[in-house]
């Protein structure tokens, strides 16, 4: 998937956003979500502090998605 600006990221869902750099489009390894004009981390619910330039549907990544977020049988096929 093709990053897209920001100002056509959707409200209140998992985004990957990415702030543009020098070398390209920087992500950030967590889900973001904005509320009401502000960008948070999905994960700890807490404002993220940078500006971010671009957005794509955050696709989970499982080593990296807390246990509380994955399906149930995926947890036991953890264990």
């Amino acid at each position: 998937m093709t990053w897209l600006p920001i100002q056509l990221a959707p409200e209140d869902c998992d985004l990957e956003v990415g702030e543009l750099d020098k070398a390209g489009i920087l992500p950030l390894h967590f889900p973001c979500r904005r509320r009401s004009g502000v960008w948070y981390n999905a994960w700890a619910d807490e404002p993220i502090l940078i500006f971010p330039t671009h957005w794509k549907i955050w696709r989970g990544r499982d080593l990296l998605t807390p246990a509380i977020d994955r399906p149930l049988d995926a947890r036991k096929r953890k264990a």
